[in-house]
């Protein structure tokens, strides 16, 4: 797995996006069921009546009036139900995949293979040049803890832990010009403790 200190990916997928007519950002699923139902009732209803009426009148030797009366009454309807029923089936993928650091394995293979990289040693402004070298890297809390002073302390003093003398007393003990019987008696014990400091 690569670790990478600091990589452009506006200028990398700007790259890619000129070698490959378009970059592919983002990959996505979408599916899509839709069913609709409607349902008509339509009713119409109608009354027709007529009435009509006829008079004649006869000459001759037999003359006389023909009167004719008549009427009509009657009803219609009409009812229509309709019912339609559709189903919607889609499904659409749209691609939402980021590359991130994959991407850069991919220019690179993709600049390798196009034969885009210059091998030098006269190189021109806008070459592309792909190199390999040893990167010291310094972590400054990883030296910071390991550099503690405490810890440090503690480390490089750690042959005089089970002395009972302090830095300090055993500086006072040996700076006496007069020391008392009791001093000289701890006057090695101080050198180990002052040695063990400088």
């Amino acid at each position: 797995m690569k670790e990478i200190i600091y990589l452009d990916t506006e200028l990398m997928n700007s790259m890619l996006a000129q070698l490959e007519n378009g970059l592919i950002m983002s990959f996505s699923a979408e599916q899509n069921n839709q069913q609709t139902e409607s349902v008509g009732q339509q009713s119409a209803r109608g009354e027709k009546a007529g009435l009509s009426a006829a008079a004649k009148f006869g000459t001759g030797p037999l003359g006389g009036i023909n009167l004719s009366l008549g009427g009509n009454y009657g009803a219609e309807g009409r009812e229509t139900e309709s019912t339609s029923r559709s189903f919607l089936e889609g499904e659409k993928d749209i691609l939402n995949k980021t590359f991130d650091d994959y991407a850069l394995d991919i220019l690179s293979e993709k600049l390798v293979e196009g034969d885009l990289l210059k091998h030098g040693p006269n190189f021109q402004e806008g070459d592309l040049y792909l190199g390999e070298a040893t990167y010291k890297f310094y972590d400054f809390n990883l030296i910071k803890n390991v550099l503690d002073y405490e810890l440090m302390e503690q480390i490089m003093l750690s042959d005089i832990e089970d002395s009972e003398l302090s830095y300090k007393e055993a500086l006072q003990i040996l700076k006496k010009s007069k020391p008392t019987a009791r001093d000289r008696e701890r006057m090695p014990e101080a050198h180990r403790v002052v040695n063990a400091y400088t």
